[in-house]
């Protein structure tokens, strides 16, 4: 699957060690009629996909996902909210990354990850 299809980011911006953007999904991705047609969410696991690639796009570097050492899913994600927010920041000790990522939008929080990447 070409994870370009299944979002836009915009209103990207860089500091040291945090990425912040915001992603709109396609609502006539195919992965819907799966996850679920008549009532369509985000799965978990392209969430995690769509970290990686942020991350992946602005640091021109290609990672593996080592280990997911938190995940917690509070709210569902709809295909239809738009302009929901990333909010990623890294560490990187002995070529491991520590990513850490907030999805959210204003109050509301939808997903907190946090796992261990390698290049």
């Amino acid at each position: 699957m070409n994870i370009n299809t299944f979002y836009k980011s915009s209103n990207s911006r860089k500091t040291e060690n945090q990425i912040y953007t915001q992603v709109s999904f396609n609502l006539e991705h195919a992965i819907y009629k799966g996850h679920f047609p008549d009532n369509p969410v985000v799965p978990g696991i392209m969430q995690i996909e769509i970290i990686k690639h942020i991350f992946e796009t602005e640091y021109s570097k290609s990672l593996q996902l080592k280990k997911v050492t938190s995940i917690k899913f509070l709210n569902i994600i709809t295909p239809d909210v738009d302009h929901i927010e990333f909010n990623i920041s890294y560490t990187l000790t002995d070529n491991i990354y520590k990513i850490k990522c907030v999805i959210k939008k204003e109050e509301t929080i939808y997903t907190k990850f946090s796992g261990l990447f390698t290049i």
